[in-house]
């Protein structure tokens, strides 16, 4: 009788951790590698092999994979996303760098906000007005839209994110700006603030669109490559990845979606945690996971974790769901 395995994997920036469970026997195998940040696949599919050789198991027998992943917190806190492009409402262009007027530290003159991901020069604003109630005040200036298109096509910029004034109310021209550069540059990849995060406070939904599409090219790529390898070493499996809120996603859905992703190691690391907790009796500890290039802390209270919709990773406000 074959066995059937189920496996686990976190990648971080400095070791890449792997689990291997027995269904049949109950058995937990581990094993560690070290990460390749130049190719975090290469770490994985190496850790994948090494447990899979040691324990003499089948890459055929594996009926589930969940991957836990930093490259997404890696690649914010770090600055090396795609170079990316934003279109917006004319008027509202500085909405990244005036933040919420706010300062982080009220008494401490010296305080300075984290750089946007997005420089001013390579923000575009376009023609446009929607009211709080979808009603279109100003229809949507295409030649703003195709002048725009033109100058990040000649600066070699693949990677857009649009957000538009009240969008998450009435998403007709945002989808209008997509449609225009599947037909002038359809090698561009768009992330609309209508999809990614469809609610109220401007600044909040284009930050999480813009961290979104900044992280995109790097986890699609990631993944891509991943999959590639894991097919080639005979792993017949779907790949799925940990998000930020505790669930998981098919890898396929992850590229489109990769700011879900920007928690993924250290919220499997809370699960982890909470689980152990409830086997020991423990109902109030707090959990450190601490890696090569960040530490992640969570509170689990009367055991229970803290889902939070507000977040900020490296100074960069996110507004999804997440654990805290």
């Amino acid at each position: 009788k074959r066995q059937a395995y189920w496996l686990g994997v976190d990648s971080g920036g400095t070791f890449t951790d792997v689990v291997l469970f027995n269904e049949e026997s109950g058995k937990l195998s581990i094993t560690k590698t070290p990460s390749t940040p130049a190719n975090p696949s290469i770490g994985v599919h190496n850790g994948i092999e090494k447990i899979l050789r040691s324990e003499k198991a089948d890459s055929k027998d594996i009926s589930s994979l969940i991957h836990g992943t930093t490259v997404a917190t890696n690649t914010l806190l770090e600055y090396k996303g795609a170079k990316t492009a934003l279109l917006l409402t004319r008027g509202f262009k500085d909405i990244l760098s005036i933040v919420r007027q706010d300062r982080p530290k009220m008494y401490d003159y010296f305080e300075q906000r984290p750089a946007p991901l997005i420089p001013r020069e390579l923000r575009f604003e376009v023609g446009e007005r929607i009211l709080y109630n979808g009603e279109i005040l100003e229809l949507l200036n295409e030649s703003d839209v195709q002048q725009a298109i033109s100058a990040i096509k000649d600066m070699g910029i693949t990677t857009v994110a649009v957000c538009l004034w009240h969008s998450y109310v009435n998403p007709t021209p945002e989808r209008h700006i997509k449609e225009l550069f599947r037909k002038r540059s359809p090698e561009a990849t768009v992330s609309l603030s209508c999809e990614i995060l469809p609610e109220i406070r401007e600044y909040e939904r284009m930050s999480t669109t813009t961290i979104n599409a900044y992280v995109m090219p790097i986890i699609e790529r990631y993944l891509g490559d991943l999959v590639s390898r894991l097919t080639s070493g005979g792993l017949d499996v779907s790949l799925n990845v940990m998000q930020s809120n505790g669930g998981i996603m098919p890898s396929s859905a992850t590229g489109q979606k990769s700011v879900a992703t920007i928690l993924s190691g250290p919220a499997g690391g809370v699960l982890g945690s909470h689980w152990i907790a409830k086997l020991a009796g423990l109902e109030n500890i707090i959990t450190i996971d601490m890696g090569g290039t960040s530490a992640d802390i969570s509170l689990i209270a009367s055991g229970k974790y803290h889902i939070t919709k507000e977040s900020e990773i490296g100074g960069h406000a996110i507004k999804i769901p997440m654990i805290a």
